[in-house]
């Protein structure tokens, strides 16, 4: 077969892959669904063990990290950075940091292959309407194949795009109305039911923190906190989590929080936030009796149903509350 002849079977070869793959992404119904579909076929054409998307625009901002492992936010917000800092002034300048950066971890690992060279980013920075987006990943493939694959690779880039806003707006819209109050008892265990499900379909990190709270009695001792003041610790904690955690009410006086792509470890750091912000709202003379205790479980293997993880982030709970301290992680 002549080089032309061969070349055009690739370019038919892709095409064909081209049209399955963004159906695939166009069918995502959430951000998070949209970038991990993306970053999985762009891997297979630019093998990479860390890919990351950031967007920014009068829609909102935010930001994702996919990795072989699991990464502290701290690391992700560094990596956002450096993305940034890569790129052209007059893009840049388009970004407002987002406040959060969400991190999952990829569901299969890469079949191990030969280094090529000096891994570098490689960055696609897109301008759609007003709003700027950058996806990153980190390979050390040969230049040949990064140019061989380019017109691939950007069609999967400009088609995830406007999949990539049009689901952040929706989601947006849907947290807006659903944000003005925490969840009722009813909903939660729907709702841990069906992100069990769809993090174990996408190989997606999920982590479940359960909230128990007390207040000073007129002995100094300790009491279950009374509706009006769950009510307000919803409302302090609603403002504090990001925008993709979801907060329902739960038995005896307690709140939950389910915090997709999100794994346990990470979800300490949330429950920090939670506690600094009690603590601020404290020094004002608000909620000055509460305590708070909270119990953070993860999804695994050996985790298949809501009750499973609703225990273990109990049991955490439990052992938190015993030894009188802030947070405790399921092990």
């Amino acid at each position: 077969m002549s080089a032309n002849g061969a070349t055009r079977k690739d370019v038919y070869t892709d095409v064909h892959r081209l049209a399955e793959v963004t159906t695939e992404i166009v069918a995502a119904e959430s951000p998070e669904q949209v970038l991990h579909r993306t970053f999985d076929r762009l891997n297979e054409v630019i093998p990479s063990p860390m890919w990351v998307a950031i967007w920014s625009g009068t829609g909102g901002n935010g930001a994702i990290v996919c990795a072989q492992n699991t990464m502290a936010e701290g690391e992700a917000q560094q990596l956002v950075i450096n993305a940034l800092g890569r790129t052209e002034q007059e893009f840049r300048s388009r970004f407002v940091p987002p406040r959060f950066v969400r991190t999952y971890r990829r569901s299969a690992p890469d079949a191990p292959h030969e280094p090529n060279g000096i891994p570098t980013w490689v960055d696609f920075p897109v301008q759609l309407c007003d709003t700027a987006v950058l996806v990153s990943g980190f390979c050390d493939a040969p230049e040949e194949v990064r140019e061989r694959s380019s017109a691939y690779v950007s069609a999967l880039v400009n088609c995830a795009v406007p999949c990539l806003l049009h689901a952040h707006a929706a989601a947006k819209r849907q947290r807006r109305s659903a944000r003005h109050a925490a969840g009722d008892e009813a909903g939660l265990k729907d709702a841990l039911g069906r992100r069990i499900t769809e993090a174990k379909s996408h190989g997606s990190e999920l982590a479940f923190m359960l909230i128990g709270m007390t207040c000073q009695d007129r002995s100094n001792g300790r009491e279950p906190a009374p509706a009006d003041t769950v009510t307000a610790v919803a409302d302090l904690i609603l403002a504090t989590v990001r925008e993709s955690d979801e907060v329902f009410y739960a038995p005896g006086a307690k709140l939950g929080i389910l915090m997709p792509y999100t794994d346990p470890r990470n979800a300490l750091i949330a429950a920090d936030r939670i506690f600094a912000r009690l603590a601020n709202e404290q020094s004002g003379g608000n909620l000055s009796s509460v305590r708070l205790t909270m119990g953070v479980s993860g999804l695994d293997t050996s985790v298949s149903a809501a009750k499973e993880l609703y225990d273990r982030a109990g049991s955490a709970l439990d052992e938190a509350t015993k030894a009188s301290c802030g947070a405790f992680l399921y092990v």
